[in-house]
């Protein structure tokens, strides 16, 4: 089952933003989804600018914490700017794309069989319920006829 235990609200305005999440994250193992009730969602993504980041559901990408990744982001930025909003994701969004130290070929190997995995079993799932709804009508069908 796939779950989102995430809340998060911006509010906005001309003179200010405010942004606020709850604190559930999950971390998917092994064994299982472990929910951590007390994690950190916002985080400032620079440390000269005005530019913050939440996360949502999981408390990882690729098995490293996202606490990491931006801590690790904050550091490499140091006092770069962008113009728009747009240039820190865009910079972020690469940084991810090309950190093999973050993130390992193996790990990105990994991370995509899970996804496409995860993908074909919804539509296992999907197809299955699909059926069995059938059935079920069939056989709803065939009792109403006695």
């Amino acid at each position: 089952m796939n779950f989102n235990l995430t809340s998060e609200i911006v509010i906005m305005n001309r003179e200010a933003i405010a942004l606020a999440a709850d604190s559930a994250a999950s971390y998917s193992e092994s064994d299982g989804r472990k929910i951590f009730q007390s994690a950190n969602k916002i985080f400032t993504l620079s440390k000269y600018r005005p530019v913050g980041i939440m996360i949502y559901g999981s408390a990882t990408l690729m098995r490293v914490y996202w606490e990491t990744v931006i801590k690790v982001y904050r550091t490499k930025l140091g006092k770069k700017n962008f113009k728009t909003l747009k240039g820190f994701a865009d910079d972020f969004i690469n940084f991810i794309k090309n950190n093999f130290a973050l993130f390992p070929e193996s790990e990105r190997t990994l991370f995509v069989e899970s996804c496409i995995y995860s993908y074909f079993k919804k539509i296992r799932d999907d197809i299955n319920k699909a059926i069995e709804e059938e059935f079920e009508d069939g056989k709803k069908k065939n009792l109403a006829r006695f």
